[in-house]
């Protein structure tokens, strides 16, 4: 153990400067890094009991998953898009010829497990974005709803039997990517591992020189 802690006092500059080049090159990557923010909402669904002509009640089985795709459709990023440009926002990706899957490619929808709530996520880089979309996601989400019920009105068949609650509004955003601590927490114990193997390793190539 005394000779490990000589060799490593002896080269001490080699795992110094390996550490630096190591904990400089992880700074510089952290920062230089596109930060991402997410904003998180949450929705619940709530069934409806459906009443026989009998006075006989059926509380019906909600298809969770399946309102989790409806969130995730083409249709509902397209109308979350125009109705953007209808509130007169300028953001740069509304313009875009690719502004549907860029809605599409930031939303994360995640059902909790035995419930009917689902928590939506959007991430982007811009954390008005983030914020701006996710709540005009559920606002569009509840018009397909309304629509649906109204449909119901008129065609049984088309009836929703269930309501859509708003648990959370999207607020302001928080970053999650760089995470700063865990990458520079990781680049001080990648620094001092690489600095010790590299003394261990400049040693064992001196002594078999001498050998």
């Amino acid at each position: 153990m005394v000779d490990y802690l000589n060799i490593l006092y002896k080269r001490k500059w080699i795992g110094v400067s390996i550490f630096l080049v190591t904990f400089s090159t992880t700074v510089v990557y952290t920062f230089l890094t596109p930060k991402v923010y997410e904003v998180e909402a949450s929705l619940i669904i709530i069934p409806k009991d459906i009443v026989f002509p009998d006075g006989y009640r059926v509380i019906p089985q909600i298809g969770v998953n399946d309102y989790c795709e409806i969130l995730k459709s083409n249709r509902i990023a397209r109308s979350v898009v125009q109705k953007l440009k209808q509130k007169g926002k300028k953001f740069s990706f509304l313009f875009s010829p690719s502004s549907v899957d860029s809605v599409r490619e930031s939303i994360l929808v995640k059902p909790v497990f035995e419930s009917n709530v689902i928590n939506l996520y959007v991430r982007r880089q811009d954390p008005m974005e983030a914020k701006e979309i996710v709540n005009t996601l559920i606002s569009v989400f509840l018009d397909e709803q309304a629509k649906l019920v109204g449909e119901g009105l008129s065609n049984p068949h088309k009836f929703s039997f269930s309501d859509v609650r708003v648990i959370d509004e999207g607020r302001d955003g928080k970053l999650i990517k760089p995470n700063v601590k865990l990458n520079l927490a990781l680049g001080v114990l990648v620094g001092l591992v690489l600095g010790v193997g590299g003394i261990l390793l400049v040693e064992h190539l001196n002594f078999n020189k001498e050998v």
